[in-house]
């Protein structure tokens, strides 16, 4: 939540610039063109490779704060525009491809060379490291195409799930990454192997958030911690009771 109240203070100017409609044509016509989306991976590939290479300092979420800023700006520029994800709704087979592409190629190097990357020699620089962060990068980015695309064309129109799920967005947001942490804690020290591990941290924990997801949908003191307008008649006393009454 900090680093995005950030973002938002250090992109107000650039955002608001890009709202005026002769930017907006510039940047349209720049990014229709196949080569112009290319680059955007790119950007943060090098942003990822000479901050791993050059400095010590922390990832967030497994990314570096510049390229979590890039993918902000990317995804600002990206859903501001129908006509821009018109266009690249006419190239998701190629997206589709360089996905599995490069998901394919981000598995077969996390596999073979798993130490190289996640347990690197200091001092020693190894092809496998920048390649991890290319397919990487490009995964990430076609994958991000991909979502939005999907969101573009199936819930860009007002529905009951819509409109259940979206509300759900900031409290989902706030805890998902304290209860991965809580499983993956406990669920690391076992002696299995990592796709186990995986999936023993994804299920249980997605099971548990949306549990208390539930139960902050119904009461309205949970729903201001969690950013959540208030209802009226949202308690859990009162669904206990109604469920009583139904029994």
């Amino acid at each position: 939540m900090v680093i995005l109240f950030l973002f938002s203070l250090l992109t107000l100017n650039f955002f608001t610039f890009l709202q005026k409609e002769k930017n907006q044509r510039k940047i349209l016509a720049f990014l229709q063109n196949r080569c112009s989306l290319c680059l955007l991976p790119i950007l943060i590939f090098l942003s990822e490779f000479l901050y791993t290479a050059l400095t010590d300092l922390p990832h967030f979420g497994g990314w570096n704060v510049f390229s979590l800023l890039l993918y902000y700006i990317y995804g600002f520029v990206l859903v501001s525009d129908a006509q821009l994800m018109e266009k690249i709704e006419k190239n998701v087979k190629e997206i589709i491809i360089i996905t599995s592409f490069s998901f394919i190629g981000l598995l077969v190097v996390t596999s073979f060379f798993y130490e190289d990357i996640f347990l690197p020699t200091p001092n020693v620089y190894l092809l496998s490291e920048p390649l991890f962060w290319l397919f990487r990068c490009i995964f990430a980015w076609s994958g991000l195409l991909l979502i939005l695309l999907i969101g573009y064309k199936y819930l860009n129109e007002e529905s009951r799930p819509r409109k259940f799920l979206n509300e759900l967005v900031l409290p989902f947001y706030i805890l998902h990454q304290t209860i991965l942490l809580l499983f993956g804690f406990f669920i690391i020290q076992l002696n299995e192997g990592i796709l186990l591990k995986y999936f023993l941290v994804i299920i249980p924990s997605f099971i548990c958030i949306f549990i208390l997801l539930l139960i902050i949908r119904e009461e309205n003191t949970l729903r201001f911690l969690f950013g959540m307008r208030l209802k009226q008649g949202k308690s859990i006393l009162r669904l206990v009771k109604r469920n009583k009454r139904a029994s």
